[in-house]
């Protein structure tokens, strides 16, 4: 099993796109090459996201640990298909990463099968340790095309199942480290295929009794490099002589290696079953079933298309189970993802949120929460409670889902000077930060007229009001603090230029934060209003454009991750 991410990706594509995660989101990600619609869709690792309309879109439990991946995109407008993706990415199991551009003019497809080479050593055979031998890496296509994709850059992705053995670097480089068998590994895009290293170390440890196995690898499993008999034992009973264990690389005191249920013996020798699988691989054929449990319910670990979850599954699982969605009904759509987890009867378990793994979904209430495209996004509709119900092979899972619509309505407005660029409100005023011709406008929203103004020497960006203070991040001229005791004459009592273009502020207690663009984040001393003091500064990679604060931690948006 992968471990799976929890986390939910948020991406809006105009500029240069960043990743986050669910309870964190992914923010303000962008693309400058095309910009990204409602037209489009985008999918990673096989999970698909239709886009918004304003570029942002949520791609929910995307497998981390999986290797280097792709965001794909596919639009098609007037009639007319494109596609692309963006540039190679590891998702982290809790983080944030920088995707970068996505072109629609260049598509790479994935590949349908992958196969090692390893020119220098055909037989796979290292020796003495230290020796390198180079991988040759090679991606098969659906157009029957073929690719070295050896290289990291190329997306593929390296392993060892022994780094005492042997090692193999980022390019494919394998270094032996020790005596004995290892499987090596190269994954493409999910696309897996391995090879059976032999290490030796002939010129510093010869075989003196001559049983086919070095005297180092003796020593250090417990065995009589002069006594040639102990090569034909069975040291852990699995059906294997120790140099059969050698030769297989599997584990000379563990029956079962892998772990996968079956005895090493087993999996290497064809048995009734017919079948002879990896013992150094629990799950063979990559299919989330272990090799035990795909031949106890008849179906073939050596085949990832062949599957028997009827008989496989114990119970299925759904996250959330009880969830709320609030709808605004002035935007274009809310919804949450489900995901559907199958428990098997060995106790391991299985994502089963894709339809293509057979399972289904159906609403007690079309009206109040319905389907996607996306398998288990569940969209809101009317005002309700509805049971959504998973169904998989047999067995049933049910989440519960309450709809609360809601349809905002415009009471009245006012037309002030200048841009409103935020607002915060005390009492019956609202104190509207207007930009850079008109600083603050204060409005009292009981008869809705302009009871006072005060312009700044900036850009008025962001207003906080605490107490008989209005806190503004004006652009340009860092931070104005104004009293606004007498809310028809505000004044500015203090000022302090931060380092960089103030856009976003935070007060608490007697701090200021802010988002202060390039400079990152710039903390105040605000205990007197008059003479604010800058206590310290924050450099990150991006341009700082928002931030929150809770408790002792501060939360950045800036254009290129979260921090």
């Amino acid at each position: 099993m992968k471990r799976k991410n929890c986390l939910t990706y948020i991406l809006k594509l105009t500029v240069s796109i960043v990743v986050a995660f669910n309870v964190l989101p992914f923010l303000l990600p962008s693309l400058s090459i095309a910009a990204l619609n409602q037209n489009c869709t985008v999918s990673v690792l096989n999970r698909t996201a239709q886009v918004k309309e304003d570029g942002s879109w949520v791609i929910p439990n995307v497998p981390s640990n999986m290797g280097k991946v792709r965001v794909r995109a596919t639009c098609v407008e007037n009639g007319v298909t494109r596609s692309g993706q963006s540039d190679w990415v590891i998702v982290p199991a809790n983080g944030s990463i920088k995707v970068g551009d996505i072109s629609l003019d260049v598509f790479e497809p994935v590949p349908s099968a992958v196969s090692i080479a390893s020119p220098s050593t055909p037989d796979f055979t290292l020796n003495p340790v230290g020796t390198t031998a180079q991988l040759v890496v090679t991606a098969a296509y659906p157009d029957s095309s073929m690719s070295d994709i050896t290289q990291g850059s190329k997306g593929t992705v390296y392993g060892t199942t022994n780094p005492n053995i042997a090692t193999v670097s980022d390019d494919g480089l394998v270094t032996a480290t020790g005596t004995g068998k290892v499987i090596i590994s190269a994954s493409n895009e999910m696309v897996l295929t391995s090879m059976l290293f032999t290490i030796t170390n002939t010129t510093g440890s010869n075989d003196a009794d001559n049983d086919g196995i070095p005297d180092d690898w003796e020593l250090a499993n417990g065995l009589n490099p002069n006594e040639h008999y102990d090569a034909l034992e069975d040291a852990d009973h699995d059906g294997l002589t120790n140099k059969e264990e050698y030769d297989n690389g599997t584990m000379l005191r563990s029956a079962d290696s892998d772990g996968d249920g079956i005895k090493d013996g087993e999996e290497v020798k064809t048995g009734d079953d017919g079948y002879i699988t990896n013992p150094l691989l629990a799950d063979s054929d990559g299919d989330g079933i272990r090799d035990g449990l795909e031949i106890q319910t008849g179906s073939d670990p050596t085949n990832s298309a062949s599957i028997n979850l009827a008989q496989a599954l114990s119970s299925l699982e759904a996250t959330p189970s009880n969830f709320v969605i609030v709808f605004n009904t002035i935007m274009s759509e809310a919804s949450r993802q489900l995901t559907v987890t199958g428990v098997l009867t060995d106790g391991t378990r299985i994502d089963l949120t894709s339809s293509a793994r057979g399972t289904n979904y159906n609403s007690s209430d079309l009206s109040v929460a319905s389907f996607g495209a996306t398998d288990g996004l569940v969209y809101a509709g009317a005002n309700g409670v509805a049971s959504i119900t998973a169904s998989n092979s047999g067995f049933n899972v049910i989440s519960r889902v309450t709809v609360r619509a809601f349809s905002p309505k415009a009471l009245s407005y006012i037309s002030i000077p200048g841009y409103a660029n935020n607002v915060d409100v005390n009492n019956n005023y609202a104190y509207v930060a207007a930009g850079s011709s008109a600083g603050l406008q204060v409005v009292d929203v009981s008869n809705l007229n302009i009871a006072g103004s005060m312009d700044t020497p900036g850009t008025a960006i962001d207003i906080r009001v605490s107490g008989n203070f209005a806190y503004i991040a004006d652009g340009e001229s860092g931070l104005q603090i104004m009293d606004i005791s007498n809310p028809a004459s505000p004044v500015i009592v203090g000022s302090l230029d931060t380092p960089g273009i103030a856009q976003d502020i935070v007060v608490s207690g007697t701090r200021a934060f802010i988002a202060d663009g390039s400079s990152g984040l710039s903390i105040i001393d605000i205990s007197n209003p008059s003479f604010p003091v800058l206590l310290g500064a924050v450099n990150i990679a991006g341009t700082a454009r928002g931030v929150a604060v809770q408790n002792n931690t501060a939360l950045i948006v800036d254009d290129s991750t979260l921090k």
